[in-house]
């Protein structure tokens, strides 16, 4: 048959508490209201480097940052080989 796909491990817990937190920030972006993404943006890029991952944020326009988080695959295959 094929081979065996394991489900990764989630920490539900953890996972709604990440949630209820981007929800609690104001992230609307209201620049005259001093309100912006960065808040929410900055919460992701903590979260992802607290995994340990490769993160880079790149302010696309004032108070509009992008977040990348790049994860390492330990493997040199592809997952389509």
């Amino acid at each position: 048959m094929g081979r065996e796909v394991k489900k990764p491990r989630v920490d539900v817990a953890g996972l709604v508490r990440l949630t209820q937190e981007l929800v609690r920030i104001p992230s609307t972006f209201a620049p005259k209201a001093g309100r912006s993404e960065a808040p929410a943006a900055a919460l992701v890029a903590q979260t992802m480097r607290d995994f340990d991952w490769q993160v880079e944020v790149e302010e696309v326009a004032p108070g509009r940052p992008n977040v990348v988080g790049t994860i390492e695959g330990g493997t040199s295959r592809s997952p389509t080989s």
